[in-house]
């Protein structure tokens, strides 16, 4: 499975950018949720301010699709 790009953003890195403007921010296709439902990760806003909307989507371990919206404000 190939996988999406993560910019690294640690202090001495090489691989900064000037200004981040990335439309997508995050794809993960592989996240496994605990058996309380619930996980987590971690991700990196583009540097434009504003809100952003998160949609996650999946399937349970009955087949049955998931879908959560949620909006976030970007300062």
């Amino acid at each position: 499975m190939k996988e999406y790009f993560k910019p690294a953003y640690e202090a001495d890195s090489k691989n900064q950018f000037d200004q981040d403007l990335r439309t997508t921010i995050h794809w993960e296709p592989g996240i496994v949720t605990k058996q309380d439902g619930k996980t987590s990760f971690d991700f990196y806003t583009s540097d434009e301010i504003g809100t952003y909307r998160m949609i996650v989507e999946g399937v349970d371990i009955d087949g049955r699709l998931v879908r959560k919206v949620l909006d976030f404000e970007v300062k």
